[in-house]
């Protein structure tokens, strides 16, 4: 049969008026009912796809101006784009966004997600438009965006223990570096591709003067992080393939 074609039911008809929606004709009565099918009309825009594809091996800025990351990411975007489309445009918002640096190390995640970061760190995020993605400043009064879960890399966080780690009044920054190296040593079960974990410090320019002293032994990654993050007066969030160090007091 048909899309159109009609199905009998007790007292009742069922007409098909398009793939993505059913549209629940009662005859018994006047109730029509409209259903969405699970898992249609939910198709990625042809950009989002791209940035979701695009695999960015290693990306490091050290107090880099937003506006030449983002024209490191564009270039970046050319090299990595093979299907003929030369790109990603990039578009700032603000020229005064430009000017705002960024300290970020990433590795082996998605342009989507490098870009998401980058902005992040400038107090920017992202609009992505049907041929341009927009870099805009964030409204002061919304925050960041909320994080995204990632049970997978919460289990390889448990999974990861550290023997032994000790810090004497050490400074944040250096412990996250320590943690980062510290994982790419252990992660030795995940494919070769996705060992290690990726560490943003949010806000670094307010981690300078963050210290901590703590000593522990056969913890888990996880752990660590929580009580090194909590001494210093940081807390550590999973935002999908990233860990998140941010202050305390930051909007959600």
């Amino acid at each position: 049969m048909g899309l159109l074609d009609e199905f009998p039911i007790p007292s009742c008809k069922m007409k098909f008026h398009s793939r993505r929606q059913l549209f629940w004709t009662l005859h018994c009565g006047s109730l029509i009912l409209l259903a969405t099918l699970p898992g249609m009309g939910q198709t990625k825009a042809p950009l989002q796809e791209t940035l979701d594809t695009l695999l960015v091996p290693r990306i490091e800025f050290v107090e880099t101006p937003l506006k030449d990351a983002i024209t490191y990411l564009s270039d970046l975007s050319q090299t990595l784009d093979r299907s003929g489309n030369q790109g990603i445009n990039l578009l700032l918002k603000d020229p005064e966004l430009g000017n705002r640096t960024v300290t970020l190390q990433l590795s082996r995640v998605s342009l989507a997600e490098a870009l998401r970061f980058t902005a992040l760190l400038a107090g920017a995020r992202l609009r992505v438009e049907k041929v341009a993605v927009v870099i805009e400043p964030i409204p002061p009064d919304e925050g960041i965006p909320t994080p995204r879960d990632n049970p997978a890399l919460g289990t390889k966080l448990q999974q990861l223990v550290i023997p032994s780690l000790e810090f004497s009044d050490t400074p944040l920054v250096d412990a996250i570096h320590f943690f980062r190296a510290k994982a790419g040593e252990l992660d030795i079960r995940s494919p070769e591709a996705s060992r290690g974990l990726n560490i943003v410090l949010l806000s670094p320019e307010k981690a300078k003067d963050a210290r901590v002293t703590l000593r522990l032994k056969n913890i888990p990654l996880e752990e660590a992080l929580r009580y090194t993050t909590t001494l210093a007066g940081w807390r550590h969030q999973i935002d999908g393939p990233i860990i998140l160090i941010r202050p305390q007091n930051t909007l959600d």
